[in-house]
């Protein structure tokens, strides 16, 4: 995938910027570009089933959503049935080369919305969130996975009014302040 993104780029040489001499190379895509490459990839790729032998061809499994998912459902060849149309066109071995471009996965990623005891996960009930964001990732909208939020009324005691007494010592007042926190359900 790097590969086909790299761009080339020329440097010119000689006297007062002329280009007598140029000099190009193949440079790395923007930390930017990769990234946007990366989460397409991720976003369409594969889940298969591979046995543990590792002597056969993967499984793809029906809750993939690639263009092509007609022709891949069923790459491993059942016992007993060779489909010859399929391996005259390539068959799984075709689709196979498709896939050493894709990026594939054997088990969903857990979802961090629900409390996890397996794994010591809280999941995101009672975690605070800002309620006036909208674009940040702090906004009560994705932190609490579409679960709404409550507000808390909170009381601290900080300190506040403070001066500074010669020499060395900081004399401060404790202040009460109240304060209403959104906290997901």
């Amino acid at each position: 995938m790097l590969r086909e993104l790299m761009v080339e780029k020329c440097k010119c040489h000689g006297m007062s910027g002329s280009c007598e001499i140029r000099t190009c190379w193949h440079s790395a895509p923007s930390f930017r570009t990769v990234g946007e490459a990366l989460k397409k990839k991720f976003s369409h790729a594969i889940r298969v089933d591979q046995s543990n032998m590792g002597n056969g061809m993967p499984l793809i499994l029906p809750d993939h959503t690639r263009r092509y998912d007609n022709t891949l459902r069923n790459v491993r060849p059942r016992p007993g049935r060779v489909n010859t149309n399929r391996m005259k066109r390539g068959g799984p071995r075709k689709h196979l080369n498709k896939m050493k471009t894709e990026l594939i996965y054997y088990q969903k990623s857990p979802t961090y919305c629900e409390k996890d005891n397996d794994v010591d996960f809280p999941g995101t009930a009672g975690r605070y969130c800002n309620k006036t964001s909208v674009f940040a990732i702090d906004n009560c909208e994705s932190l609490c996975c579409g679960r709404g939020y409550n507000l808390r009324r909170e009381v601290k005691n900080l300190k506040c009014n403070c001066k500074f007494k010669w020499c060395c010592t900081v004399e401060c007042e404790t202040c009460r302040v109240e304060e209403w926190n959104a906290v997901c359900k």
